[in-house]
């Protein structure tokens, strides 16, 4: 479960739900191998010159799924207060928190109307089994942009 739990944001979200790991790297992977198809890594620069970049990108894009390690490590924005905030608490959500909800998840939660939602879910039936739900949802191919959706 240790590896799993890399995967839970402080602020409540399962990362392999996001779109950075459940969406983009397949479609990064497709319009590559389309592009590839078309010759496009052979005469893209002679088309648009600022191909080389973006064919770099898009490489790293279709390989984000195997190299990011959630947010507990290094992805999402380097300042992010809840983690720094939850950091000092010493919880391993928000959740936990004796603050919960904070303004700085009521905040998060006007931009993933998921959140707080989330938060109260995994105190109610534990993290444990909240991280094993959401491992089925990302092994089903969901993302928060579809669960959001609904």
């Amino acid at each position: 479960m240790e590896k799993l739990s890399n995967y839970v944001s402080y602020c409540g979200l399962y990362c392999k739900l996001c779109s950075f790991i459940a969406l983009i790297p397949k479609q990064a992977r497709a319009l590559m191998e389309t592009m590839r198809k078309g010759g496009w890594e052979y005469f893209g620069e002679y088309e648009f010159p600022e191909f080389k970049d973006f064919w770099k990108l898009l490489g790293k894009l279709s390989e984000f799924d195997k190299t990011v390690s959630g947010c507990r490590d290094s992805c999402g924005p380097p300042d992010c207060e809840i983690r720094r905030c939850a950091r000092e608490h010493g919880v391993i959500t928000c959740a936990f928190c004796p603050d919960f909800p904070c303004d700085l998840i009521r905040e998060m939660d006007k931009k993933y109307p998921i959140i707080i939602k989330n938060l109260e879910r995994q105190k109610e039936i534990g993290l444990e089994k909240w991280i094993e739900k959401q491992e089925k949802l990302a092994q089903a191919a969901h993302s928060y942009q579809e669960i959001l959706k609904e």
